[in-house]
Parts: structure tokens; sequence; C-alpha cells
């Protein structure tokens, strides 16, 4: 590991440490398995992250993982030996490790591995890193975060080697749990997809015709996210982005399966996740912030989209 990289690496443990020490009294809790590929997908968790050996899951369909794609998930593919041709939305390629494959929610992909390829898979919830926001992250890291890449890292040994080491501890954290977890996660997470974005094309250097629709999904989150709370309507987003609705609700089911509507409803529900977890807000004043009237409706709201009421929510969290 070349000094540098190894002086990011130490700081960003040594900081993500003492932030956890800071925390020994708080509550722990578990990250339940997500909808990967072959399995059925349970509620969605917006703590979600998991990482397993390339081997352990492509070894059981003859090294071949046919293209699929994942609503609310963002996968890293670090790897370290082996062949893989690629598919991502309909682009083809092929390339050899050292390499890391970035994949962000709604992009279809599929592998075709050589056999015994050394690597591991990383996969991430959308809304994991959206719970901790941080505005100067969220523009640096914004394109790894929306647009699929593929990184040669055959020329910079090492920072692969960097990613390694990161990719390590993520392996350790997952499969024997401490004290800071999520923030362990947090910090890693965001050091591994920096190491992405430095590398990747930029979308502009792009065919900007063929990603029309991936920008225009990119800019209906944002809007979401600056106007869920003054309860906009789809026809609302439409008009203000000058597309119609059912153009919207097609792009949006390309990417995610979901309707508009139900992204307007998830981001609000995250919202609501957030206010649940990480404050001791009265569920009636978290109703109101959000632009609920009636804390009742609120409520049923609430358990309609995740199953449960938000006070046991809140209560399974705190475990």
């Amino acid at each position: 590991m070349d000094d540098p990289e190894q002086k990011l690496y130490y700081f960003c443990i040594i900081k993500t440490f003492l932030c956890a020490v800071q925390q020994l009294n708080s509550p722990q809790r578990t990250i339940p398995l997500y909808a990967l590929y072959g399995e059925e997908a349970p509620v969605e968790d917006t703590e979600f992250v998991h990482i397993e050996e390339i081997e352990s899951r492509s070894s059981l369909y003859d090294w071949e993982i046919e293209a699929h794609t994942h609503a609310n998930l963002l996968q890293l593919l670090l790897i370290a030996e082996g062949h893989v041709a690629v598919e991502l939305d309909s682009h083809s390629s092929k390339i050899d490790g050292p390499c890391i494959i970035s994949i962000p929610s709604g992009v279809v992909h599929g592998f075709r591995f050589s056999p015994k390829t050394k690597g591991v898979v990383i996969s991430v919830a959308n809304d994991f890193l959206s719970m901790r926001p941080n505005p100067a992250d969220a523009q640096t890291l914004h394109d790894v975060m929306h647009f699929p890449a593929i990184v040669d890292f055959s020329t910079s040994p090492g920072r692969f080697q960097t990613v390694q080491e990161i990719a390590r501890t993520i392996f350790t954290e997952f499969h024997w749990p401490q004290t800071g977890r999520s923030m362990m996660f947090d910090s890693l997470i965001r050091i591994l997809l920096l190491q992405v974005r430095r590398k990747m094309v930029l979308p502009h250097e792009r065919d900007k015709k063929k990603n029309y629709r991936r920008t225009v999904f990119i800019r209906f989150r944002s809007l979401i996210d600056e106007h869920y709370k003054a309860k906009w309507t789809v026809p609302d987003y439409a008009n203000h982005m000058g597309i119609t609705e059912n153009r919207l609700n097609r792009i949006c089911h390309t990417f995610t399966g979901k309707s508009a509507f139900e992204m307007v409803q998830d981001r609000l529900m995250l919202e609501a996740q957030r206010f649940l977890i990480y404050t001791k807000a009265p569920v009636a004043e978290i109703a109101y912030e959000l632009g609920f009237n009636d804390p009742a409706y609120f409520c049923r709201f609430f358990k309609k989209l995740s199953g449960q009421t938000p006070k046991k929510f809140r209560q399974d969290k705190s475990e």
C-alpha cells in the first residue's frame, strides 16, 4: 500500500473508531439479509449492508448470473483475479481483474465469470448513506451513485490494495459485528465509492442520448427530496420537469419497478424512519412534521408501507 493511500485508510479507520467509542452505550442494530440474486425480497431495510465472496453465489449458478436488477440496492464487485463478461443496461464488456464494477439501483446487470474468480460483492441499501446525509459527499459521489461504471485497476496496484484492505475490514465487521458497526460501514463504503469515482468516466463524456432516461430519473429523485413535505403530486413533478405523467411513470418503472407515486411514498417513509430511529420525537410530532394533519392517518400510512406501526418499528430498531 503506498503512503498516501495508507494514510487515508488508517485516518478513516481511526476517526470511525473514536466516534464509535462515544456511542458505547447506544443500542446496536442488526443488519438483516436483503434481496440478493436468487433470493426472495423481504421488507426493505435502510440499514442494510451485505458482503460475500463472488464464488459463494456464482459457483451455484455455474459462474453465470443472468440479467436482473435491484430496486433499492447499490452493488460493488471487487474482482482481484479472474475474467468477467459484464452486461450493464444492454451494454456488454469484458475485463480482467483487478477491477471494480459499480452498479447503482435500477441498472440491469448480468455476469459470466471465469471459474475460480476471486473477489467480493458488496451490497448496500440506497438509503444507507442518505440516512447520514453529507452535502459535500453527495456532490462528490453523485456520479458513482447514479451511473454504472467498470473501473480497471491494473495500472493502480497500490490503490487496489487499499480497496482490498477496506473490503477485508467490511467482511470482518459483517461476520463479527462490534459496537458502532453502522458507522464503520458508513465510512468504509464512502472510501470505496470515492476510489471508484476518482477513476470512472464522467457522464458528460458518455452518449447523452442513451442516458436521457437515467438523467430524468435522477432529476425526479432530487425533486422528491426538495418537495415531498410540500405534498407535491405526481402531476406536479411531471409538469415541473416538462414531461407527461405517463412517461415519468414508465421511466421510474424502468429503474425501480415502481411508479412515480410509489417513489414519493417511499421518500416520505424514509424520512419517517429517520425520525423514529434518530430522534425521540413523539409519533404525533413526527406526523405533523411530515405534513400529516392526522397522526392516526400517519400511523395507517406507515403500517401499510412497512407492515409495522411506528411504535413497533422504533422498538425493534432500539433493541
